[in-house]
């Protein structure tokens, strides 16, 4: 693979080598398939480093660079304060396990830097900056084992009333969210119902619904 990419280090420098190739580098180095997931990499790759929240596929450099750190050095401290132990290569290439650690901590980390750019959109407490992250804090805290994709009025009242917050104060955060890609409509389905955004399911950690 070291091979593959020397030779082809000029394109990938200046930004032209073609999608395919580059592609068919990343699979020399990772499985084929994620088997906990029943996915192909190839898939995992195109689909759980972008976000489609705007109509159209965005790819976040900080995300990338969040999972290639994880990645590289999966012993050192990370999000959580958490280590990788086992294997880091399986059969030639990187682990699928280290693929799917690495990959909730840069989900982690993404959400917090997110979370910074929350404090200025969201007001939850217009008396105390503090208090305000605080409550933030707290809202993102209140999906942690929800469930999605979640019909949008039912997820309202449940956040709500876990909080002690008034219906309308919490849809008019998950609204702000919503631009940010926290949350996005669910293709094929009633404009109220949303799921959690790509980079973001693993990192508020809500519960898959299939």
């Amino acid at each position: 693979m070291i091979t593959s990419i020397e030779m082809k280090e000029a394109e990938i420098r200046s930004g032209s080598i073609q999608e395919d190739e580059a592609m068919d580098l990343l699979l020399e180095m990772f499985p084929t398939r994620l088997p906990r997931m029943s996915i192909l990499m190839r898939t995992f790759l195109k689909l759980h480093f972008a976000d489609s929240a705007s109509g159209e596929e965005r790819y976040y450099p900080r995300f990338v660079q969040h999972f290639l750190d994880a990645l590289s050095a999966p012993a050192a401290p990370t999000t959580t304060d958490t280590r990788f132990s086992g294997p880091q290569m399986f059969e030639g290439r990187v682990s699928p396990e280290l693929v799917y650690f690495a990959h909730d901590e840069a989900s982690k980390k993404f959400l917090a830097q997110v979370r910074q750019e929350l404090s200025f959109v969201l007001e939850l407490d217009t008396t105390d900056q503090s208090k305000n992250e605080d409550r933030i804090e707290k809202l993102l805290g209140a999906f942690v084992g929800q469930q999605t994709p979640f019909a949008v009025n039912t997820m309202c009242s449940q956040v709500a009333a876990r909080l002690n917050y008034g219906t309308d104060v919490v849809r008019d955060a998950m609204e702000r969210m919503k631009t940010l890609g926290v949350f996005e409509e669910r293709p094929g389905y009633e404009a109220r119902e949303w799921r959690a955004g790509r980079l973001f399911k693993a990192a508020l950690r809500m519960k898959l619904r299939r």
